[in-house]
């Protein structure tokens, strides 16, 4: 006889669990955050929906997915009939998906995992593409800031000929959201770190620091400086990163890659077009990183001058990690910097301009950035020059 495990189905606060006799099974599920998109799915689901659809993917094949991942991480074969219980939580309802964490318990064991959900057509319209990246960036890259993946599949679900797309991961554990919840008189912004179990917890001036810097270093160590490839779009109001604090260290982590591209299209031929090329680079991060939703709904929110000073340095540091290249004498480092150090801010402010000008006219984003540009630039050249 097969063995089944009891499978429980859990709301973010994961208190009581809840079933078909619960209110809530019934409730229709919100396709879209906060109907910015205007898409329209034609498709209604409920939450009852959501749970059937995640439990046959973890039942498919006879939970082939959820054990080949378990037995992975643990190095030794784990069957299905080790799993006594599998938990299944909805965490949250982003812009592309519906993320759950399954916790899966049997045999003295108790592993998590992320579950990925694309339910609408612009999320199933990335997430294969954003499966397929995280697979090569870490097979790529000896680098520990992005979560594993193990098994991406569809299933199909009550609503006749839709279906949905999810792919297992690695739950990184406890890593929460943060975000800007407020800006205090002396104009610095109060940054919250999102914890379940003890609410909203702010962040002291160095821990902001080491965000900051440690975001600019990630994105910089997945930069290919001889094929302009990059990790673009990321967004700081969607929970792209995530922090874990503990004691006096902060651990930070990248958990989605939707593109992984150059920006410059020209391959570069001498080291003058490695250089300007990463000037782009450095000016888009500088930029993006100071943007933010307030507490990641409301409105947008502008990080303070820490924050780029935080991505100067985790630039640089990022820099350090590569592999020097054959065409040059010293590390990549050392000549960024006496490059970077030979600009005057007018070219700074006339690279910058030019490069929001390159992000679409509608994006609220592209105001934003435009607002601040002239202050931006001068932080960041101070930064540069310290």
């Amino acid at each position: 006889m097969q063995h089944i495990p009891e499978f429980r189905y859990y709301l973010s606060d994961g208190k009581i669990p809840i079933d078909k006799s619960c209110t809530v099974w019934n409730w229709p599920f919100p396709l879209h955050f906060k109907k910015e998109n205007p898409e329209s799915d034609h498709v209604q689901l409920t939450y009852g929906d959501y749970y059937r659809c995640l439990r046959k993917f973890i039942e498919k094949d006879n939970f082939a997915a959820i054990t080949a991942a378990a037995s992975q991480r643990l190095q030794h074969i784990v069957h299905p009939e080790d799993i006594s219980t599998i938990n299944i939580h909805l965490e949250k309802h982003g812009p592309y998906y519906h993320p759950a964490r399954i916790r899966m318990r049997g045999k003295n064991r108790d592993m998590q995992f992320s579950l990925n959900v694309a339910i609408s057509l612009a999320g199933k319209r990335i997430i294969e593409r954003e499966y397929g990246l995280l697979k090569r960036l870490n097979s790529d890259f000896p680098f520990p800031f992005l979560p594993e993946v193990y098994h991406l599949d569809s299933v199909s679900c009550s609503e006749e000929n839709h279906t949905l797309v999810m792919f297992l991961g690695e739950w990184c554990e406890g890593f929460h959201e943060f975000h800007i919840s407020d800006r205090r008189a002396d104009e610095h912004c109060e940054i919250m770190r999102w914890d379940p179990l003890h609410g909203k917890v702010a962040l002291n001036s160095k821990q902001i620091e080491t965000v900051y810097q440690k975001a600019a270093l990630i994105l910089t160590c997945y930069y290919n400086p001889l094929t302009f490839e990059q990790i673009f779009p990321w967004y700081h109001p969607t929970g792209d990163f995530i922090i874990k604090v503990c004691n006096d260290t902060l651990d930070v982590k990248l958990i989605s890659v939707r593109r992984y591209g150059p920006m410059v299209e020209n391959e570069p031929t001498d080291l003058q077009d490695i250089l300007e090329a990463m000037l782009v680079f450095l000016l888009n991060l500088s930029m993006w990183t100071r943007i933010d939703r307030i507490d990641g709904v409301e409105g947008f929110a502008w990080a303070d001058v820490r924050a780029v000073n935080a991505t100067i340095e985790g630039f640089f540091k990022g820099l350090s990690y590569k592999k020097e290249l054959d065409l040059l004498m010293e590390p990549l480092s050392i000549y960024f910097k006496e490059y970077l150090c030979s600009l005057s801010q007018t070219i700074l402010y006339d690279l910058s301009a030019a490069i929001v000008n390159t992000y679409h006219p509608k994006r609220p984003e592209r105001m934003i950035i435009q607002r601040h540009l002239k202050d931006h630039v001068a932080q960041l050249y101070a930064a540069i020059l310290k």
